[in-house]
């Protein structure tokens, strides 16, 4: 049973006129009951504009729709259970044959489905369509349900922000709107706008769900009707899918929806630590944020804020606005003799400009630039190669500019002034096959488990590519850390041709000391608030760049790439990089001739691919596997544990350094046996107390006897827990820089790694094999996991820990086990 019709005013417009106090009925109708009398509706509507509003689930299917022409208004609901995954296959998922199988689903209700088609969203009268995000609303009505869109405005683009107004919230979209109409007298709501488009998961049974519906769609359909007139419209570039060819169709929607759906299934809740709260003017009070990773984002967010004062502990629900640098300003007065408890905001931080730029790509293909993606050699070889061979442009077949070397064999000696850098076979195999100029190279795809050396592929290539006459050498990565990972690695063999840019947002007041505490940096960092100072003559000489992915999309990088244009990509940490997220600087860089990825699909993958399993790395497309080059050695871990990694996660193709200072006669890894050890819910997350305190002590032993270590957890409640216990005077450790979670270690090492398992009933993150991978893999010298007999010799053994402790114990049997009392009395010296 559908729900009960309602009545809806829209809130968030004030102004003169019947049109903003009308009552609109709204019915909502199963899709399987839609008929050409309900379609009639709008038959009769003034205005040529439809608005439309997607309602999705949390995992990103389109549930629902509202359509809307200013008088009327219905939602219609797909019968389709919303989130199951299509049983025929990926969406658009890159294979050996460039298509994937067919997604949308006719299903029984293709009736309702061709009504609401042929009548409403693909006719070929002048109605238009509007709404916020057309593009990823096109593209799930085709993918989910096999409907096509003609005529089709997206809001968003319509009404773009102009230098230096990057703002894209949904207030900044309607503000511009009705500037650009001359609209004076009427008032939008920044807070009642905020509030409507504040939830981005869809509740069909939520009166107020769909209420925000209606009132997205109405919306949609004023900004369209009203701030634009029938010749505006015209010119307005409109979205069509209706008469694509399916087989592309599929391709863009997968990049689009990959993206869309990662977006959607962020929590939309952020808690925040607070320091330094200012109230001023007896009206709002400033906050600062404690931490990067927390810090404040986005406008007009629903706060809720608990304080404690004389009267007691109460909750302040108010506004709340991110300003520069992370901190915020809150709609309330928070006085002096108040203490913050915890604060939390709620609302979608919109895009970041790497995924805006994306989803401006994918609405320029829909709205007729197709030759963006037919006739770029990179998305064609990704996305669209029919039978696994690449093909690229003749024109890019030049001589090279050295004396041809066979990708396998040796380089010529060096002869700069840089260090030079040993490298083993494969990793020389893997250096050629990046600096070959040959077609045949121009993806390249360097596969480096734990500790083989991939920085150092990537520094021996940069020399020897520098020393040939290369230049366009960008180096990116997914993260700042990486980034100034390969920085340290250029700068530790003595190559100084090289500029690496910063966001402001990550260095200004949360991470300078990453690049001020080392002179080194001084004249190669450039923040991105002094981008437009730039000048030519400061870049002279440089022959690389490096950056994250993210900041090929800043509007200021065309200043750089017109100085170094870009001509080889290198991309560290590519196997956690949705292999989508590259689509910009594909279309943004026509200079670009070569691509070069370094990574490991058995370490991290792309953020939310647990969630959705159908994201993709580079790693992951299949046609490109044959141009994958293995590292095959590993110098970090001591080979005890690094025969144990290769036979378990890399088919013992995997050698460890036979010259590596702990030898086999050295245990090199303890297990710690807490029997009293619970996990126990840490808010979101997991924590184990008794484990805390074993941790404490082992690193105090640890610190004592001068050993470099550094503690990994699986989650962010146990090391959040440590971490304060670590911050204690009396517990008289150093605790900066000292315990971290496995995402945040990934790419470092230390001598001595100390492990909490937190775990004592269930598997938990041990279940995830590529991240237990990272978690072990990241000691020179020695481990120890803390944990406990019981939880190992049951649920604990079907797990990558399990199988290390079963090929110790094999060697070691009962001597591979420490317990609390040895640890009280310091027995770690032979290890």
């Amino acid at each position: 049973m559908p729900p009960p019709p309602f009545n809806f005013v829209q809130p968030v417009l004030n102004g003169p006129g019947a049109n903003f106090n009308r009552r609109i009925n709204v019915v909502s109708v199963s899709e399987s009951k839609v008929t050409p009398k309900i379609i009639s509706t709008f038959d009769k509507a003034d205005s040529p504009v439809l608005g439309l509003a997607p309602g999705y689930t949390k995992n990103g299917k389109l549930y629902s729709l509202a359509i809307c022409d200013g008088t009327s208004a219905i939602i219609v609901d797909f019968s389709r259970a919303a989130g199951k995954p299509s049983s025929k296959g990926r969406q658009g998922t890159p294979d050996s044959s460039g298509s994937s199988s067919d997604s949308s689903d006719a299903g029984p209700n293709s009736g309702g489905r061709k009504l609401i088609e042929e009548k409403l969203l693909a006719r070929s009268t002048n109605t238009v369509l509007a709404a916020f995000g057309m593009g990823p609303l096109a593209l799930s009505l085709y993918t989910d349900f096999g409907i096509g869109v003609a005529n089709a405005i997206d809001v968003d683009s319509t009404f773009p922000p102009i230098f230096p107004d990057f703002e894209t919230s949904p207030y900044a979209v309607v503000d511009r709107a009705l500037r650009n109409a001359q609209l004076d007298k009427v008032k939008p709501s920044a807070e009642r706008i905020g509030s409507e488009f504040r939830n981005t998961a869809y509740e069909s049974t939520e009166l107020n769900c769909r209420k925000e519906l209606v009132c997205r769609a109405w919306l949609a359909h004023y900004l369209i009707d009203a701030c634009l007139d029938g010749p505006a419209r015209e010119e307005v570039k409109k979205a069509n899918t209706k008469g694509m060819p399916p087989e592309f169709l599929k391709i863009i929607a997968k990049i689009c929806a990959d993206d869309h759906r990662l977006i959607l299934g962020e929590s939309t809740t952020t808690k925040h630590g607070v320091t330094d709260v200012r109230s001023q003017d007896n009206s709002v009070t400033h906050i600062e944020a404690t931490a990067y990773k927390n810090k404040f984002r986005g406008k007009d967010k629903g706060g809720r804020i608990v304080v404690e004062n004389e009267r007691g502990r109460f909750a302040i629900h108010t506004a709340i606005n991110a300003t520069e640098g992370g901190s915020a300003v809150v709609q309330s007065v928070i006085n002096t003799n108040t203490t913050i408890i915890s604060t939390e905001t709620t609302g979608y931080n919109g895009p970041t400009l790497a995924a805006a730029r994306r989803a401006q790509i994918i609405l320029g293909v829909l709205q007729g630039k197709d030759g963006l993606f037919v006739e770029n050699p990179w998305i064609k070889n990704i996305w669209l190669s029919t039978d696994g061979n690449l093909a690229w442009p003749k024109e890019w077949s030049t001589p090279p500019l050295a004396s041809p070397t066979s990708p396998t064999s040796q380089s010529p000696p060096e002869t700069s002034t840089h260090k030079k850098i040993m490298l083993n076979t494969s990793q020389q195999k893997a250096v050629n096959h990046m600096l070959s100029t040959k077609d045949a190279y121009r993806f390249v795809i360097v596969q480096g488990p734990p500790g083989t050396g991939k920085t150092s592929v990537i520094g021996a290539y940069v020399t020897m590519a520098v020393s040939r006459g290369q230049d366009g050498i960008w180096l990116i990565a997914q993260s700042n850390v990486a980034v100034k990972n390969i920085a340290l690695k250029l700068l530790s063999i003595g190559f100084e041709d090289w500029k690496i840019l910063v966001a402001k947002d990550f260095h200004n007041g949360w991470h300078e000391h990453l690049y001020t505490e080392d002179r080194r940096f001084d004249g190669h960092l450039l923040i991105s608030d002094k981008f437009r100072l730039i000048r030519p003559g400061d870049l002279e000489g440089c022959k690389v760049m490096l950056s994250t992915l993210s900041m090929l999309s800043n509007f200021h990088i065309t200043k750089f790439t017109r100085q170094v244009p870009m001509k080889t990509l290198i991309v560290d940490e590519a196997s956690q990089i949705e292999v989508g997220n590259y689509v910009p600087a594909f279309t943004a860089f026509p200079s670009l001739r070569k691509v070069c990825w370094i990574g490991d699909d058995k370490q991290l993958p792309p953020h939310g691919q647990e969630e959705l399993e159908e994201l993709q790395s580079i790693f992951e497309v299949p046609h490109l596997k044959n141009h994958v080059v293995f590292l095959d050695t590993q110098y970090r871990m001591p080979p005890e544990i690094g025969g144990i990694i290769s036979d378990a996660i890399y088919s013992s193709k995997l050698k460890s350094n036979p010259c590596h200072p702990v030898t086999s006669d050295t245990i090199s890894c303890y297990f710690i046996d807490v029997p009293k050890g619970r996990e126990s819910k840490a808010e979101t997350s997991w924590k184990n107390v008794a484990e805390q305190d074993v941790v404490l002590k082992l690193a105090k032993h640890l610190q004592d006897a001068k050993m470099a270590y550094k503690i990994i957890t699986p989650y962010e409640g146990q090391t959040t827990g440590i971490h304060n216990l670590m911050k204690q005077p009396e517990s008289g450790l150093s605790w900066e820089d000292k315990c971290f979670n496995v995402d945040a270690f990934q790419g470092n090492e230390e001598d001595y790694i100390i492990i909490s398992l937190v775990r004592s009933k269930g598997l938990g993150f041990l279940d995830n094999l590529r991240r237990t991978n990272v978690m072990l893999t990241r000691c020179k010298k020695g481990m120890f996991i803390v944990t406990s007999h019981k939880f190992m010799d049951g649920v604990g053994g079907d797990s990558l820990v399990g199988e290390l402790l079963d090929c110790l114990e094999d060697r070691l049997e009962e001597k591979v086990w420490l317990t609390e009392e040895q640890i009280d009395q310091g027995q770690i010296s032979n290890i």
